[in-house]
């Protein structure tokens, strides 16, 4: 506290020197004159500064202080060494820098040896001491604790004193300032101060008194200054806490403010750490996701591994087994080309033995022959003709037979003589037209005549014909079936009609159904049995109603979903019992049925609709044989191996119809051939012809 107090005195721009006496206050000024409670400012000459003794003599100081701003451990300023030159020998002058003292020329007092004893040397402190009295300290302390009610924590001095006690001083020389000020009183230098010269007479009680008083005062000042020097600790202790304390609220603005900064920031990471988290989580799924997909793929991988091990060991197998039927087949083609030699060779035979069989079905006839039965194709004797030919009717070798012209220029007219030519030169039966030879010359077919025409021209009453009673369509409808069933079971030569129709089916005078027109289909599409159980399902429909092919399909299935049939069947054909014709419509129609998979088969599935259907229907006999020709049965009623009438009509695979226990006979005598064609059977297996034994027994009831 006292540097600070020092530091406050001796830091403006003039130095103060004073000098107590308790009541009354004087400044000298060094350079110009002593004011009361003024201030003078230091005027020089060349060298800056003039002092003058009388100023001291005249002020009666016996103190001084001369403080410096500048920075100083000894005397350097021309100002400090011209006062300690020039100043008075009985005034003490304190040269002090910042408050520290740094040099004291002692006063030479002559007076004080006749009436005093010596005074103690007085060190820097206690001259400072000295110049302290109760006034300067309560200034000090007014000033500092102003200070420090304004300020705050502000430790240095401004060095301002009140104008009532205090003097500038400057002093200006070559930079160098400074200032000092002396104050004394009347009284100070009664009481406190020696007297520089006594009196003459003054006794030496008074002078005792006045050591006393000396002494006294100074142990007086001593204490003060102690006090002060304890008050001016607590005033720095004081202002040491009010600056913690400011620096400590400001350190906690700041903290503050750092602690809303780090908030702020804490809870922009926080944000920052959700979006992070929910980034993650979304991350996480898709890494579940990858990772389940991978599993997934390393199971395939594992599972195509597996795979393709058991397929290079297929593969290895299959190599193997190429190369034992690679081994085989050239076996096979060794054997292959034996049996080609054996087989033509067999081909050769049979040809020449069927030539000779066929020979007892089949004539070739001339050109000429052909010309003259149809008296040169004369117009008045055509009964049919179409895109394929002409049909007329003509005697040849006295027999009426119908005769089928070809066209040698349409797409299809070769191709459909050979195939009729192959098919009805080789099968027989009583439901397929015969053919009783051919002239290759002229493209020409030689069928037998059947009067009644075809089975379009009944169901239309051409040329005012009678209609068909519903018991004879039945039979007719049996009789078709028998004969697709015949010509579909050939396994080794399946023969599909291909254009099977209500012209194609032909009448006899006895109203038996022969099938004709065999592979005259135009149409270009692929012919299985199945087209012919469409077209069948058609007949069958046509049968019921007696309309066109066209739409007829639809009519009867509406009708039958809106319980209308009977309104749809055929008048003319009688009464139908309403049972067997819906029976009838339903088979018909699942015999139209556009999937080809869907429609049934003729032999297990119509047959055994038609065969009872046919049976329960009786009606008169179908044949009405002259009077001379009552016991003589038809030739297709006769077993070619018997060569009777045949009570259990099987057919064969050659596509002939034999009794049952002959042809059973023929087979198990190990034969695989045809009693007929001597060709190879393709199997032997046996279908009862239902509809011919059913002919053979309306037959045998009414002739036998």
């Amino acid at each position: 506290m006292a540097n600070t107090k020092k530091d406050s005195n001796f830091r403006s721009r003039s130095t103060i020197l004073r000098t107590c006496t308790g009541e009354d206050k004087k400044t000298v000024d060094l350079s110009g004159g002593v004011k009361k409670g003024g201030s003078g400012k230091a005027r020089g000459g060349a060298c800056g500064v003039k002092l003058e003794k009388t100023r001291f003599h005249a002020c009666g100081a016996t103190r001084a202080c001369l403080g410096e701003r500048r920075r100083m451990t000894e005397l350097k300023s021309r100002k400090a060494i011209f006062v300690c030159r020039e100043a008075p020998a009985l005034c003490q002058i304190l040269f002090t820098c910042k408050g520290y003292l740094i040099h004291t020329r002692e006063a030479e007092d002559d007076s004080e040896s006749e009436y005093a004893s010596p005074r103690p040397s007085i060190t820097g402190s206690e001259t400072l001491e000295a110049f302290s009295t109760p006034e300067s300290e309560h200034l000090h302390r007014t000033d500092s604790l102003h200070r420090l009610g304004s300020n705050g924590s502000s430790t240095e001095h401004s060095g301002r004193v009140s104008d009532t006690d205090e003097e500038e001083t400057e002093l200006d020389g070559s930079g160098v300032r400074g200032s000092a000020t002396v104050m004394s009183t009347k009284e100070q230098r009664s009481n406190h101060s020696p007297p520089s010269n006594f009196p003459d007479g003054v006794d030496g009680s008074f002078n005792g008194k006045i050591r006393q008083s000396t002494s006294e005062a100074q142990s007086s000042k001593r204490e003060a200054f102690a006090e002060t020097q304890r008050r001016q600790k607590a005033e720095k202790n004081a202002l040491d806490a009010i600056k913690k304390a400011k620096q400590s609220e400001t350190a906690y603005s700041e903290e503050l403010k750092r602690r809303k900064d780090t908030e702020i920031a804490i809870a922009k990471i926080k944000e920052r750490l959700v979006t992070i988290k929910k980034e993650q989580e979304a991350l996480m799924k898709e890494l579940q996701r990858a990772m389940a997909q991978k599993e997934m793929l390393e199971n395939q991988i594992a599972e195509s591994d597996g795979t393709m091990e058991k397929l290079n060991q297929k593969l290895d197998i299959a190599v193997k087994l190429l190369q034992k039927l690679k081994d085989e087949r050239e076996e096979l083609q060794t054997e292959r080309d034996r049996a080609l030699r054996e087989a033509t060779e067999l081909r050769s035979r049979a040809e020449t033995s069927s030539t000779l069989q066929s020979t007892k079905y089949f004539t070739h006839f001339l050109f000429s022959e052909i010309e003259e039965a149809t008296n040169r194709f004369d117009s008045t004797l055509k009964i049919g003709g179409g895109g394929y030919g002409s049909i007329y009717v003509g005697v040849l070798r006295h027999t009426q037979v119908a005769i089928k012209m070809l066209n040698p220029n349409s797409s299809q007219g070769p191709v459909e003589y050979q195939h009729e030519v192959d098919v009805l030169s080789k099968m027989r039966h009583p439901n397929i037209i015969t053919l009783i030879g051919a002239c290759p010359e002229g493209w020409s077919l030689v069928y037998e005549y059947l009067p009644d025409g075809s089975l379009e021209d009944r169901l239309s009453c051409k040329d005012n014909s009678p209609p068909l009673s519903w018991q004879n369509r039945v039979r007719i409808a049996t009789e078709i079936c028998a004969a697709l069933v015949f010509l579909h079971s050939n396994k080794s030569h399946s023969v599909v009609h291909g254009d099977l129709k209500a012209a194609s089916v032909l009448l006899d005078a006895n109203l038996v159904s022969k099938l004709s027109d065999f592979g005259s289909n135009s149409d270009g599409e692929e012919l299985t049995p199945m087209t012919d159980v469409y077209a069948f399902g058609i007949i069958l429909l046509r049968l019921l109603t007696g309309r066109p092919a066209l739409g007829i399909e639809d009519e009867v299935k509406e009708a039958l979903e809106s319980g209308t049939l009977v309104d749809l069947l055929d008048p003319l054909a009688g009464d139908w019992p309403f049972v067997q014709a819906e029976q009838l419509a339903r088979l018909a129609l699942r015999c139209c049925e556009a999937v080809s998979e869907n429609r049934p088969d003729l032999a297990t599935e119509v047959w055994r609709v038609l065969e009872p259907m046919r049976a329960s229907s009786g009606g008169s006999s179908s044949f009405h044989l002259g009077r001379n020709e009552q016991r003589i049965a038809p030739p297709y009623f006769i077993c070619p191996i018997f060569q009777e009438v045949m009570q259990d009509p099987h057919v064969a695979a050659d596509g002939f119809t034999y009794e049952a226990e002959a042809i059973r006979a023929w087979l198990d005598s190990e034969h695989d051939t045809s009693p007929m064609t001597n060709d190879k059977l393709s199997h032997t297996s046996l279908i009862a012809n239902h509809a011919l034994r059913s002919a053979i027994q309306e037959w045998l009831q009414h002739h036998c």
